[in-house]
């Protein structure tokens, strides 16, 4: 089962999750989704941690995994920085 197909498996509820479960419903960009890191590619940023409780209850279904409590913290990447020397 895909985290997509579990997805259309739960329930909808009125609080900012349950917006967020409609919402990856409705978007053809979730049905890709493999990983924590693609699904924050896929959705915004401030609702991370509203779908970290769902990653991790789809996780524990398919795979029997303990996920800690939150998110983990996506690694920086380093950008190059270069700097203009005087002359």
């Amino acid at each position: 089962m895909t985290f997509y197909e579990w997805l259309n498996t739960r329930k909808i509820t009125d609080d900012p999750q349950g917006d967020l479960l409609a919402d990856m419903r409705r978007d053809p960009a979730v049905k890709t989704v493999e990983t924590w890191q693609r699904l924050t590619q896929v959705i915004p940023g401030g609702l991370h941690e509203y779908a970290w409780p769902l990653w991790v209850a789809y996780r524990a279904k398919k795979f029997g995994e303990r996920l800690p409590e939150v998110p983990p913290v996506p690694e920086r990447q380093e950008v190059g920085v270069y700097f203009e020397e005087e002359v």
